[in-house]
């Protein structure tokens, strides 16, 4: 796997967490938005996990395969912050949404996402000034 497949990874990781905080910005209350906030939390988590596993194998040589195991991972090697259990939160809110809507469950899992949105910045970042290489890569899109 070269290291192109990171950079596109990580391409979309950065574009589908810039959409995720554009969506968290508009009013909570529209269903319609509250909505669109949580497809775009399920597509930046989907791209989250995706780019973590690949700079897992292709910068530390970890073969993983799924979210969790690759959060898990992430969590060890510092990438993610203090507290592991958000991260299973969010996979399993990730889960929920994904395979069952329920208005009330929506409203519950966007309050979660909010902490989410930070949650995931904060590991771009950290990733970011860990591997500068992919910044450069990346053009700062």
């Amino acid at each position: 796997m070269s290291d192109n497949r990171i950079v596109l990874a990580w391409r979309k990781f950065a574009h589908a967490l810039q959409n995720l905080e554009r969506m968290m910005a508009l009013p909570e209350d529209n269903e319609a938005y509250r909505s669109a906030a949580i497809l775009a939390f399920l597509l930046a988590q989907e791209a989250a996990w995706k780019a973590f596993k690949l700079l897992l194998r292709e910068k530390l040589a970890i073969e993983l395969a799924g979210p969790r195991p690759v959060f898990q991972e992430a969590f060890v090697q510092h990438w993610l912050g203090d507290d592991e259990t958000v991260w299973s939160r969010m996979t399993v809110d990730r889960n929920l949404v994904a395979h069952t809507y329920d208005e009330e469950q929506a409203v519950e899992i966007y309050q979660r996402v909010k902490q989410y949105v930070i949650l995931l910045r904060t590991a771009h970042d950290t990733l970011m000034a860990l591997y500068p290489d992919i910044e450069e890569s990346e053009g700062k899109s």
